[in-house]
């Protein structure tokens, strides 16, 4: 398991940071470059310091200043800041009192040095090898509410599926698939985590609704505030650094494996969880995820084929009724390049059209 840059020695954090800005500058010369490689490859966790600095280094090229966190700037050695905050979009600070000020920089968004390592660890320490004492599971087009040991309540939705570790420090809950409404009992001493793909909820007592299909997760806050995690997206691909954000009553957030963490929205009281009334409401779907929701109510399976990848970035606008999924499927011609492949029984196929 790979390590955060803040477990590493000043020198080899200082030294990351070194080669960082000389190969920026494009005056890298021959046998420097062989000098990098060979600096590179001696030790894993050189790879592991040069990779996390230039994984920082864009994340500032993108962020604005006022939404960083300052547990980017805590034990990190003078000579790494020096160089980040003197030729990083962050110059501006760069003054003796440069850390202090970038420390009390206001949180809107917090992105900090959270280790990630394949799927999303959360943002507690847990214990990763606790068992599961709780796995709760609908099948399709079926709801029910289960009580936890700790007094929370869960509303799962259609073919859903929840696995739940309580332990005397932590509560946490990972949403296999499926949505889901939590209402959370209150317990300051063991905070309540959500996991679903690679996103986390983190809160103390409050009410969300979660769901997870298709690639896409969503996130709704009917009470109390929540604080949602997920890995920082460059150029496609998840880093280590987890972008934060949190969310209060009335507000919503979208995160999706290829770009992360979506803008922080509004949305109607009287929309919240309406999955629970059979009641599906979309703002900015894809079609896979419409597909994967329509198949946790629909008696036949519904697939997607290979050829559909071009048009992973469309999306829309809806609502449907869970009990019709044949006006579904009559709908996403008119909404999507697609053909819908019905024998009559058996497998439904959405082809390109």
């Amino acid at each position: 398991m790979s390590q955060t840059a803040l477990d590493y020695p000043d020198e080899i954090e200082e030294a990351a940071m070194e080669w960082r800005l000389l190969i920026s500058s494009g005056s890298l010369s021959a046998s420097e470059q062989r000098e990098f490689e060979a600096w590179r490859s001696a030790d894993p966790r050189h790879a592991d310091a040069y990779d996390q600095a230039t994984t920082l280094w864009s994340a500032l090229a993108t962020l604005e200043k006022n939404k960083l966190h300052p547990s980017l700037f805590q034990r990190k050695s003078p000579r790494f800041l020096a160089g980040l905050l003197a030729h990083s979009p962050l110059r501006q600070i760069a003054s003796p009192a440069g850390i202090a000020a970038a420390a009390a920089l206001a949180l809107t968004v917090i992105v900090g040095f959270t280790l990630v390592n394949g799927v999303s660890q959360g943002t507690d320490t847990l214990v990763a090898d606790a068992p599961i004492v709780v796995a709760e599971r609908t099948g399709t087009g079926e709801t029910k509410t289960v009580t936890l040991t700790d007094g929370s309540n869960v509303t799962l939705g259609a073919a859903t599926v929840i696995e739940v570790d309580l332990s005397p420090t932590a509560r946490r809950v990972r949403l296999v698939q499926g949505a889901a409404v939590f209402d959370v009992a209150s317990d300051a001493g063991r905070p309540f985590t959500v996991e679903a793909e690679a996103f986390t909820a983190r809160v103390l007592g409050t009410m969300f609704d979660i769901r997870s299909n298709g690639g896409v997760v969503r996130l709704s806050v009917a009470e109390g505030s929540v604080e949602a995690a997920h890995p920082w997206i460059r150029d496609g691909a998840a880093t280590s650094l987890v972008e934060r954000k949190e969310l209060v009553a009335g507000q919503q957030i979208t995160a999706t494996q290829g770009e992360g963490l979506d803008g922080i929205q509004t949305f109607n009281e009287e929309s919240f969880a309406a999955w629970r009334d059979d009641r599906l409401r979309y703002t900015g779907a894809t079609l896979a995820e419409l597909v994967a929701d329509a198949n946790r109510y629909s008696d036949r399976p519904i697939i997607l084929a290979d050829s559909l990848s071009d048009q992973e970035g469309e999306r829309v606008t809806l609502t449907f009724d869970g009990n019709e999924v044949h006006r579904l499927l009559a709908t996403l011609p008119v909404l999507f390049a697609v053909e819908i492949d019905d024998p009559g029984d058996g497998e439904i196929t959405i082809r390109a059209r």
